[in-house]
């Protein structure tokens, strides 16, 4: 069933949501829904986007009784009605449920009883409640009915008309990844070839625009190992971006090579942006594999949707080359370590900040010292003029909360340590 309208309100603008029969006409079952904020709110419109009354948002404003409204869809932008969306209880098979239960591919079920001969029977997955019957030979044939949203099984009975009742467990919704704002993470791979190696930026340098990546342990250098990962709207969808903030690649974005290597993988690369929008989309969910859990980072749209992120590849030195896939079983997971920072007045108690990045240095029996910091940088660069002394340059890693003066880090002795928070 799909969402239509009809026009039916008389000398009222706005006509009635309902359900219809499918197929009918295609066109008019075609919605789009996009994120939307409304006084302060955030939630999401739903909108015709072909057809009849295109363009109309649906609304849920005029009252059917005391407790609850018609939906009806509207062209007045400011009556629109912003939706949350949830996803519905996951469904899960009966023989993941119940571990001791399995099933053959024609719906044959196997229950193994400890200290009871086995039982048998048949399970019906295309009705809902799931329906069949079970034989345990040492009592009788019982019917169920299986409830995969609830993991479930009623047995001789639907639900509330029984109380003979096996619960079992119910799959977990899967975690999207949030990121921070104006965060700075590290990306690692967990478990099998590579554990624990960073996700890594600075390969060999494929043209002016891009660089190919890989994993490879962690030098503490941190060169093209710190990733900024943003949620954003790219053509109406829900996607991330994944940066690169420092090294030789740095503000490129992770996407993937269009061609496609022996094995049907394809490499990942980092590349200037703006490029091609839609091939730096990228989906990040928490996952279980072999009991472990990390996170899966997914291609979400254009070229190799749907693949995953994998480091299996040898390319010597005791790195792995990073690609995308759409073997399942090969997928990687991947760990997403939030890298602590402070700004330098967090870091320096005697260093204060305006908005514009102004600072101001106070010292013990010294004049006070004043400069600039620029931010959007990294690391952060700017200076300070010390009256009773000179002008010096500043470069400043806020993973670190330290002050590199008149030299980037590795290339100075004159540093200044403040505390991480």
């Amino acid at each position: 069933k799909q969402w239509y309208q009809r026009r039916v309100r008389g000398d009222n603008v706005d006509s009635r949501a309902l359900v219809h029969n499918t197929p009918h006409r295609e066109t008019d079952e075609c919605w789009t829904i996009q994120e939307t904020q409304k006084d302060g709110v955030t939630g999401y419109t739903i909108v015709k986007s072909q057809d009849r009354h295109v363009g109309k948002s649906l609304i849920a404003s005029v009252p059917r009784d005391e407790a609850t409204n018609w939906v009806d869809v509207s062209a007045d932008l400011d009556a629109h009605t912003l939706w949350d969306i949830q996803p519905a209880a996951l469904r899960t098979p009966i023989e993941e449920a119940f571990p001791k239960i399995t099933k053959t591919s024609d719906g044959e079920l196997q229950v193994e009883m400890s200290g009871r001969p086995n039982a048998y029977g048949v399970i019906k997955e295309s009705s809902f409640p799931q329906t069949g019957w079970v034989m345990f030979p040492d009592d009788r044939k019982y019917k169920l009915h299986y409830y995969p949203d609830e993991a479930t099984i009623y047995w001789d009975g639907p639900k509330g008309q029984t109380s003979n009742i096996w619960r079992g467990k119910a799959k977990q919704a899967p975690k999207p990844f949030v990121p921070k704002s104006n965060a700075w993470y590290k990306i690692s791979k967990v478990g099998g070839k590579a554990d624990g190696h960073f996700l890594t930026s600075s390969s060999d340098k494929r043209n002016n625009s891009s660089y190919w990546v890989h994993t490879q342990p962690n030098d503490l250098s941190d060169e093209g190992q710190l990733w900024k990962i943003s949620k954003c709207l790219v053509d109406g969808k829900d996607a991330l971006k994944i940066m690169v903030l420092q090294g030789a690649s740095k503000g490129r974005m992770l996407v993937v090579h269009s061609n496609l290597r022996d094995n049907g993988d394809s490499r990942a690369l980092v590349h200037n942006t703006p490029h091609r929008e839609t091939d730096e989309c990228w989906t990040i969910q928490e996952t279980q594999k072999d009991g472990v859990t990390g996170y899966t980072i997914v291609k979400s749209q254009d070229r190799h949707a749907g693949k995953y992120l994998v480091a299996r590849e040898d390319r010597g030195q005791g790195t792995t080359w990073v690609d995308v896939t759409d073997d399942k079983k090969a997928q990687t997971l991947w760990k997403i370590i939030l890298v602590p920072m402070s700004a330098i007045d967090e870091a320096f108690s005697y260093v204060t900040k305006s908005s514009d990045g102004d600072l101001t240095v106070t010292l013990n029996a010294r004049p006070e010292a004043y400069g600039m910091i620029n931010e959007k940088e990294y690391p952060q660069t700017g200076w300070v003029h010390f009256p009773d002394d000179r002008k010096y340059k500043l470069w400043y890693h806020p993973e670190e909360a330290t002050i590199y003066w008149d030299n980037p880090r590795g290339q100075t002795g004159n540093i200044w340590r403040g505390t991480l928070r």
